[in-house]
């Protein structure tokens, strides 16, 4: 699984911390945090380019 949090996400005290917890409590496997430097709770919107990059760099790693 793929989690992807802007670092400026409002909704968050720490958007770092809460993304790093919801890996942590996944079941272990291909559990994966990034991290969109500058954007808020929708980086899928403000950083489109950049959020298809993670997602497809993801899927060729657990591909591998």
């Amino acid at each position: 699984m793929l989690v992807v949090e802007g670092t400026l996400d409002p909704d968050w005290a720490s958007p770092q911390a809460d993304g790093e917890a919801i890996v942590a409590a996944l079941p272990p496997g291909p559990g994966h945090l990034e991290m969109i430097p500058g954007a808020g709770h929708y980086p899928h919107v403000q950083f489109p380019a950049q959020v298809v990059t993670v997602i497809q760099s993801f899927l060729h790693s657990v591909r591998a």
